[in-house]
């Protein structure tokens, strides 16, 4: 089971989370975190993720410490992997995201989009169609 080692704060198109890196290299965030600060059921969101092959690998079950009264204690919880975030934020539905946060949601989803396109028309489209429409 991986350890969080470190904590820190990280923002996200104004959305506020914590990237936790592990002993393994690994930089994660809290999936409780992360859905409670959209406004996602996190439990639907665990069964998404768990039915998904190709991000299903990238939830994980770590040890971290919490605040408990005046003492801090160790407990488990489930981390994203950060590299996972993108492929996770394009299979949420926006309209569900809390309306806070919606607009920065439905940016990162177009930004992923073009991005996603201009990676791979090269396969898509034709090499003549290209050298016409450089642009597409």
């Amino acid at each position: 089971m991986p350890q969080i080692a470190r904590k820190v704060p990280c923002n996200i198109r104004g959305i506020q989370l914590t990237a936790c890196f592990t002993e393994e290299h690994l930089v994660l965030v809290c999936f409780d975190e992360l859905c409670q600060t959209l406004g996602l059921n996190p439990g639907y969101q665990h069964r998404q993720i768990r039915a998904n092959m190709v991000y299903a690998d990238h939830l994980f079950l770590c040890s971290t410490e919490s605040p408990y009264k005046d003492t801090l204690r160790k407990r488990r919880k489930l981390f994203l992997d950060m590299k996972a975030l993108p492929f996770w934020l394009m299979n949420t539905n926006a309209g569900h995201v809390k309306e806070e946060h919606r607009d920065a949601i439905i940016s990162i989803k177009e930004e992923l989009a073009d991005l996603a396109w201009q990676i791979n028309r090269d396969r898509v489209l034709p090499p003549e169609f290209l050298e016409n429409y450089p642009q597409a």
